[in-house]
């Protein structure tokens, strides 16, 4: 009997506080989806709230892509370096992202504070992929409010 009263307490609160949403996406883009929720230690559906959840960090923001020759999204002995030069320049970065697709792109993405860039972090982060052998070419955008 308490369990049918929980069930029914469940529903309640359902229908009255949250709203499903759904989403469609191709079937190779939900296993691209996937792959990194498994990467990140989690299940699809918390890993697309926390992306929802992270989109106004990404917008107002300059971004600098390097389209790597190789993943780095696991590469432990490189991380430490990554994280360092990214507390050491707090300052002008928001973070960075390691991404390795399951198309064969891989992107290390910077994540600047507001629009500026600044060149001699990006220089920094260029010297510490080539420092490791990994080369590397690079684009960068702004995405404004």
């Amino acid at each position: 009997m308490v369990n049918k009263s929980k069930a029914e307490y469940d529903m309640q609160y359902a229908k009255e506080n949250l709203k499903r949403i759904p989403l469609n996406v191709q079937k190779e883009k939900y296993i691209e989806i996937q792959e990194a929720a498994a990467a990140a230690g989690e299940k699809v559906n918390g890993y697309i709230k926390k992306a929802i959840d992270a989109y106004p960090e990404i917008t107002n923001s300059a971004i600098f892509t390097f389209h790597l020759d190789e993943d780095i999204t696991f590469n432990n002995k490189m991380f430490p370096a990554l994280e360092k030069l990214l507390l050491d320049n707090s300052e002008y970065l928001k973070g960075f992202t390691r991404q390795g697709g399951s198309d064969g792109e891989y992107v290390l993405v910077l994540r600047f504070k507001g629009t500026d860039k600044n060149s001699e972090v990006i220089k920094a982060y260029g010297d510490l992929l080539t420092s490791y052998g990994i080369k590397f070419n690079y684009s960068d955008n702004t995405i404004e409010e």
